[in-house]
Order: C-alpha cells, then structure tokens, then sequence
C-alpha cells in the first residue's frame, strides 16, 4: 500500500510539473501581442480637397489620440471637443481662424491640445469664451474679441505657452479652481481684466497657499509688461515696470 500511495504521490507531481511546462510555453508559442493603433491624422480645409471641410466633423470622426490638422481659411462653427483627446494643428495662427459667429463658446471641451489658431467671436447671453477648457495644452494661438479669452477650469498641470489675449470685453486669462499650471510667454493686452485667479482657495475652510502654486515667470505680459507671481519669497522688493503681482505665502514684499 505504501509503494502505491508513493507511486500515485508522484503521478500527480509529474502531472502537475507537466502543467506548468506546457503553460509556460503557450505565450512562446503564439507570442500575442496587444495591437495598439497609431494615431490617424485627419485633414480639414474649407474650400479644397481634405477629409473633411468643417472642424466638428473632423472631431466627431476622430478617435482619442488622433491629431486634427486644419488648412488655412475662416471656419464659422463652434467647437466641441468631450471623451476623447485630440491635438488640433492649425495651418498658422494669423490664417486659420475659428469665428464663433457671436452664438456661444468658441472651443469648448473637456482636455485637448490646440495650437496655430485665431479664435475669435466668443459672445453670447451669458459668460462665454474663445477657449474654455477643463485642461491640456494651449500653445501658439491668436485669442481676440471674445466676450472672454482662455479659461481653465478645475484644472491640473495644464499649459499655456505663447498665446497672444487681445481685445476680450471682459478677461484675458482665467484660472478658475485649477492647480499647477504652466503658464509662459503668453501676452495678454487689452481686455478689461487681462488675468484673473478665481476660487483658488478652499471657501470653507481659508485660502490655502498649496492651491495658488502655479509655475507663472516674467515671460508673461500685461500690456507690455511682466508678470510677478512670487511664491515663498521673503524680504524682496517687485519691480516698478509690473503688469500684474501675486504675492502667494510669502512676507516682508
């Protein structure tokens, strides 16, 4: 009895070690790999050969990830842009305009990147903008005679580079309830506020100095002159040419 129950013992240990190796060989094998899609580049030109002659269209085709390249020329339409990420090039920012015809926000949506545009025509009833976005990248655009211009909002670690505000009726820039953005050589000129931080601070419980922490420099502009955003600075003294001057947990300014 004992040889037996020895024998059966190790019966099933071959089995078992039989498994294991068989299984460990299966991805040898066949070597299954997850096929991941390339981003697809979609074209769009009002008046000539593209996938598509209107910007929406292009963005309601589109898939997360994919890039949206638009021909120079004025594309009256209003932008939405939800569930996905795509990165919108423009041809150039003086030539490849997006005019909201006065009816709304003119691009409008969730986390994108867009750059190389004129934006313009943002009004309506109510509190609309040339770009309102809950985040991404906005880089090397024209955002002029809108109600408002760029507003973030409850964004984190967005980025605003080179972009030049002009001419909104009301504000410039707005950062409203975001952290940890990037802001460089954007110049806002012309509006009636060019930059605005807006409920930065937790309302119940006081201003706390970790939600005002932005990576704003001087390459920032308001009407031709520099941006201070001091943060944790003691014992210094701002400059007398300032745009514009936060003085964010810091003493003795």
């Amino acid at each position: 009895i004992l040889i037996v129950e020895r024998g059966m013992k190790i019966k099933v240990v071959s089995g078992i070690m039989l498994t294991l190796l068989l299984t460990s060989m299966l991805p040898l094998a066949f070597n299954i790999q997850p096929v991941k899609a390339e981003p697809k580049t979609w074209t769009v030109d009002d008046d000539g050969s593209a996938d598509f002659h209107k910007i929406q269209e292009a963005i309601d085709a589109a898939n997360s990830g994919d890039i949206i390249a638009v021909s120079a020329g004025t594309y009256f339409e209003r932008v939405f842009i939800y569930g996905k990420f795509l990165t919108l090039i423009g041809k150039s920012k003086e030539n490849t305009i997006i005019d909201g015809n006065k009816t709304g926000t003119v691009v409008n949506g969730g986390y994108f990147a867009i750059s190389g545009f004129t934006i313009r025509n943002g009004y309506g009833y109510g509190d609309y903008f040339g770009i309102e976005t809950g985040g991404g990248n906005i880089t090397g655009n024209i955002v002029t005679n809108n109600q408002n211009g760029i507003k973030l909002y409850y964004s984190h670690d967005s980025i605003l580079v080179g972009n030049i505000v002009s001419n909104n009726t009301s504000s410039g820039i707005v950062l409203h309830h975001s952290q940890g953005c990037t802001l460089r050589n954007n110049e806002m000129l012309g509006n009636r506020y060019n930059f605005v931080i807006e409920d930065a601070g937790d309302p119940y419980g006081g201003y706390l100095p970790e939600k005002w922490i932005y990576d704003i420099d001087t390459s920032n502009t308001v009407d031709g002159k520099p941006i201070y955003y001091l943060i944790n600075q003691h014992d210094t003294q701002v400059p007398a040419n300032a745009g514009y001057i936060a003085v964010i947990n810091s003493t003795r300014i």
